[in-house]
């Protein structure tokens, strides 16, 4: 039994003026229980809207969306998110950030302070634990919002571009601090991207998503061996992955340029 199984999922919006905007048709997505897959694609294309959707944060119009084998009616109790800005509370020290969801699930506290110390101790936050998010800096954070998505032991950790405002060195630097976060723990890890290379480095699969309304428009297997390091991003076939993924945007890329020179040589016609 996958452990995310999405079938023939079509979401749409009603338009505030009226009619209706289709963002995902008829997409299926699945993974695995232990699974690192990520999700790249063209900006609007519904990759936010299929994490929201997946971790039951909004409804969907048709299809079918299963969490081990349980329909997403709502958010799950085993699907931790992180989402690109850390959300962080600015009243909050790091400690009671990272405790937030044990207070809102109403859970024990003492059962999962040493849950949360172990974390900041992985994450080298452990010195920083009663400092507040204005002491932090950007990569620290987000390191704080992936405690805190971890705290409760969820089986499935969901990520929305949660490296996207970072400096090209801090994000490899989390790149490889979430790597050995996912080999120590081995939970499902689904990663929203626009980094191609960022793909292929962290997964085992990589879904490719036309433009909207989006489904799925190829699936990569990443065959490089395990544990990784930044040196595989050196390596042919590490380059072969890239290219071909980005393929799929030069593609789409070339076709929106002839779109958009047909409807200019079409509007100087009518002049």
């Amino acid at each position: 039994m996958p452990s995310i199984d999405v079938r023939r999922l079509t979401k749409e919006y009603h338009k505030q003026k009226g009619g209706q905007y289709r963002a995902l048709s008829d997409l299926d997505f699945e993974v695995s229980k232990g699974e690192f897959v990520s999700v790249v694609g063209p900006s609007g294309c519904g990759k936010s809207t299929l994490m929201k959707i997946v971790a039951g944060l909004i409804p969907y119009t048709t299809g079918t969306v299963a969490i081990d084998g349980r329909p997403v009616v709502g958010p799950d109790r085993n699907v931790g998110v992180v989402f690109q800005d850390p959300l962080l509370l600015e009243w909050r020290n790091v400690t009671e950030n990272v405790m937030l969801p044990i207070q809102v699930l109403r859970l024990p506290r003492a059962d999962y302070q040493a849950k949360c110390d172990a974390l900041l101790d992985m994450t080298g936050l452990r010195q920083f634990a009663d400092h507040y998010p204005r002491e932090l800096s950007g990569g620290m954070q987000q390191r704080v919002a992936i405690c805190r998505a971890l705290v409760f032991d969820p089986a499935i950790l969901l990520m929305d571009e949660p490296f996207g405002a970072l400096d090209a060195m801090t994000r490899d630097y989390m790149n490889l601090e979430l790597l050995k976060l996912w080999d120590r723990s081995r939970k499902t890890i689904v990663l929203i991207t626009h980094s191609i290379s960022e793909a292929v480095f962290l997964s085992d699969r990589v879904y490719v998503m036309s433009q909207s309304p989006g489904t799925i428009k190829d699936i990569v297997t990443i065959d490089l061996p395990r544990p990784r390091t930044l040196d595989v991003c050196a390596t042919p076939r590490f380059g072969e992955y890239v290219a071909g993924i980005r393929a799929h945007f030069d593609a789409l890329f070339q076709e929106r340029t002839r779109a958009c020179v047909a409807e200019r040589a079409e509007e100087e016609a009518v002049r």
